[in-house]
Parts: C-alpha cells; sequence; structure tokens
C-alpha cells in the first residue's frame, strides 16, 4: 500500500514538473527504500539509479547530493551481491566525494573510510576463493591509497589528528598483510626477483589552473628485489619496504597519542594497546625471517 501511494506521489510529479522534474530523485529514492524493506532488491536498484541519474542531471556530475542515492545504489546492488557494479560505484563514490570534499574536512576521510572498509571486505572475500597470489595486487593498491589519503589530510593539517586512526590503522594492517604473504614459499620462489616490485605512493605540491597550491600524490614501482646469495634475501628485502611503512604508522598513532589532548584516558590506553599489538605482530614477521 505504502509502495503503491508512493507510486501515485511520483507519478503526480511528472505531471506537474515533467519527467526530469526537481524532488523526483528524493521521490523515486523513498520509493527504493519502501522496495527495500519489503527485500525486492532488484527492483530497488533499479528505482535508485533513476534517483542517482535524475540528481546527476539537475546537480552536475559531481554533487553532494547525488551520494545518498549512490550509496542506496550500493546498498541494494550488495545484496543482489553484483560486486563487480558495487566495486565500481564504490570507487566513483570516492572519486566524487574527493572532488567536493577538501582533504580538511571531516565527510573527505568519512568517505575514504567507507572505500578502504568496503576495499578490505572485498579483499577477505576473494581471499577464500583466489588466493592471496591473485588479491595480492589488490591489496598493494589499497595500501597505496592509504598513502594518498594520510598524506593529504597530514599536508592539509585542519583536521584533529585522532580523525586519522582509522585510516592509518587500515595503512598498518594492510601492511602487516603484504608483509606476511610475501614471507609464503611460493611467492619467494615465483614472484621475486630482477623486475619485481612494489607500488608506493609519492606525493608533492603543485598549482592548479587558478594558481592555488594543491597536493598531487602518483604511484610509483620501487624494486622489492636486491642480489644477494639467494631468494631468502630477497624476500626479506621486500619485506622491509612493508614493515618500514608499519613502523611509520606506529608512530603516527604515538603522536597523535602523545599530542591530542582532548582524547580520554580510555582511548589513550586502546591507541597503546594498538600499537603493542603492531609491533608484535612486526616483530613476529621479523623472527620468522630471522629462522628463514
Amino acid at each position: 500500500m505504502r509502495v503503491q501511494g508512493q507510486l501515485e506521489a511520483i507519478d503526480s510529479l511528472i505531471v506537474e514538473r515533467g519527467p526530469y522534474g526537481q524532488g523526483l530523485d528524493e521521490a523515486y529514492s523513498g520509493l527504493g527504500l519502501l522496495l527495500l524493506e519489503s527485500e525486492k532488491y532488484a527492483e530497488a536498484a533499479e528505482v535508485f539509479r533513476q534517483a542517482w541519474h535524475l540528481s546527476r542531471v539537475h546537480s552536475g556530475l559531481y554533487s553532494e547530493e547525488q551520494l545518498s542515492h549512490l550509496n542506496n545504489l550500493i546498498h541494494a546492488l550488495a545484496e543482489l551481491e553484483s560486486w563487480e557494479e558495487v566495486h565500481d560505484l564504490h570507487q566513483l563514490g570516492f572519486l566524487i566525494s574527493s572532488k567536493i570534499y577538501p582533504p580538511q574536512d571531516i565527510r573527505y576521510v568519512v568517505a575514504a573510510e567507507f572505500y578502504s572498509s568496503w576495499q578490505w571486505k572485498a579483499i577477505n572475500g576473494r581471499l577464500s576463493t583466489d588466493g592471496m597470489s591473485e588479491v595480492f595486487p589488490s591489496v598493494q593498491e589499497l595500501s597505496t591509497f592509504y598513502s594518498e589519503v594520510i598524506d593529504r589530510v597530514e599536508h592539509a593539517g585542519a583536521l584533529p589528528s585522532e580523525g586519522l586512526i582509522n585510516l592509518v590503522l587500515g595503512k598498518a594492517r594492510t601492511d602487516i598483510t603484504l608483509a606476511r604473504a610475501l614471507l609464503n614459499p611460493r611467492w619467494i620462489s615465483s614472484d621475486l626477483g630482477p623486475g619485481s616490485y612494489i607500488t608506493e605512493a609519492k606525493c608533492y605540491d603543485s598549482e592548479n589552473a587558478e594558481g592555488e597550491a594543491v597536493r598531487q600524490c602518483r604511484k610509483v614501482k620501487l624494486a622489492s628485489f636486491v642480489r644477494g646469495d639467494g631468494a631468502f634475501f630477497s624476500s626479506s628485502f621486500a619485506v622491509g619496504r612493508y614493515l618500514k611503512q608499519v613502523e611509520d604508522s606506529i608512530q603516527r598513532l604515538q603522536i597523535i597519542s602523545a599530542e591530542n589532548r582532548q582524547l580520554s584516558i580510555g582511548e589513550k590506553r586502546w591507541i597503546e594497546q594498538l600499537i603493542l599489538a603492531l609491533k608484535e605482530e612486526s616483530n613476529a614477521i621479523v623472527r620468522a625471517i630471522r629462522r628463514g
């Protein structure tokens, strides 16, 4: 009954304002939410797609207004397990957010957390079926993404440092995963050697068309191999690249805890526990290298 009422409201708006009239995107979105409640996910996805399209017609390709419709569409598609489109729309959602929110805006950080959380979930979902050899490049890309976002936010300098905690932890977790993967004997024998590399983000200042200073980041390839007495030496060199980034994340967390007076005693203890856990993980990897 509620769905029928919403359909009638949409028909009335179309008659009154035309097929692209103002307010139709919200009306379609309301219908989509009702369809979600009824678990009619395919129908909801099509309705949210229409709401998203109308919002872009009204407010442009990069607008805040479209994000709620896009996120609802992602929700419906996830229920349908349309993972490829979900992945593409998550990427687009962060691209839009990065165009409209500056790095010092908490909404930029929230968008980065939302996107990286999805990436981590998708990686773990693929691990059980595809294995680390297939998802390793995606884990590398996620590590680089964290580096770019953290650098931009830190360079902007206006966001309270505690706003970075989740991103720094995500970066450390990702780099620990990469280091562990490189300890796998199959990787040592087949994937490391001359010509192998890891990706990192290098960021720098530049000027835009208006002469304003902006932060630009690009991916670079760094060698993961040095000539030595065998594959073990190559492996330890590559692992060391990622452990160094974990160390950098630990230092960031220590600075956040030491310098931020807004954190409660409980929050500071929580950060200390996280730091200890990261150190234990890193030390375990170092011991594994030495045993090898």
